[in-house]
């Protein structure tokens, strides 16, 4: 169940992906950039599970750690079961919105939510985007 408080902030969309549209303090940003085609094909309950999951990222790297405790704990904040996370989780790989590092490491789209510096969302971004090519490069080798 999501509040007005965060559908608000997924209704408002930015111009353009200036500093003024992400919400500073000092050294430390959570940005959240929704005009974006993913974005758009996201449920609410899927959008407020990627804001759950920012809150356990790892600063600089945008990396979660989902060990059950974590999965337990989300569902718990968010009042879902653990079978909703499951499939609202999926439905986000599935869209490229988070991708799956090793094992229960996972990196969410730091193009749509990022945790850390303004400097370093360069960086994330583009090691999200060159995983996202040599998964596609192992996909293409595959066939």
């Amino acid at each position: 169940m999501t509040n007005n408080r965060t559908q608000m902030l997924f209704e408002s969309e930015f111009k353009d992906e200036s500093e003024s549209n992400w919400n500073l303090k000092s050294d430390f940003f959570v940005g959240v950039f929704v005009n974006s085609r993913q974005y758009k094909t996201c449920t609410k309950t899927q959008l407020a599970l990627m804001l759950a999951l920012s809150r356990y990222c790892t600063l600089y790297s945008n990396c979660v750690d989902l060990s059950s405790s974590t999965r337990k704990s989300i569902c718990r904040s968010m009042n879902i079961k653990v079978a909703t996370f499951n499939n609202q989780f999926s439905a986000l790989c599935k869209t490229d919105l988070i991708i799956k590092l090793v094992d229960s490491k996972y990196m969410l789209n730091p193009w749509l939510l990022y945790r850390g510096s303004n400097r370093s969302a360069q960086k994330a971004r583009s090691k999200f985007d060159e995983l996202l090519l040599k998964r596609e490069e192992k996909w293409l080798s595959e066939i």
